[in-house]
């Protein structure tokens, strides 16, 4: 008896999308350590992280949908907000 065994490779298929960006002061030096928050507008699920000391952050699997960006700088800044951020499936969303 013969048996054939087939095995065709799977593509994962994305279900999130990933927000990255970098958190600059008005004269665009960098802002280190702030913590950045995303807040799904029709969910109301929010996810947060902090900004490396080189003012980049990653906020990685997020559900697509448009998002509430708050940016809460380490000191000396005030809070900066940005609403409508498009977070795409399977896509990166670059935020300044």
């Amino acid at each position: 008896m013969m048996v054939f065994l087939f095995s065709e490779p799977v593509m994962a298929q994305a279900t999130t999308g990933t927000l990255k960006g970098s958190v600059v002061d008005p004269n665009g030096q960098v802002v280190a350590g702030g913590t950045v928050t995303a807040k799904n507008e029709a969910t109301g699920i929010a996810s947060s992280t902090n900004a490396s000391d080189s003012g980049l952050f990653s906020i990685p699997n997020l559900l697509p949908g448009k998002y509430t960006v708050t940016v809460s700088p380490s000191a000396g800044f005030s809070t900066k907000i940005v609403t409508g951020v498009n977070v795409k499936l399977g896509e990166t969303t670059w935020c300044a």
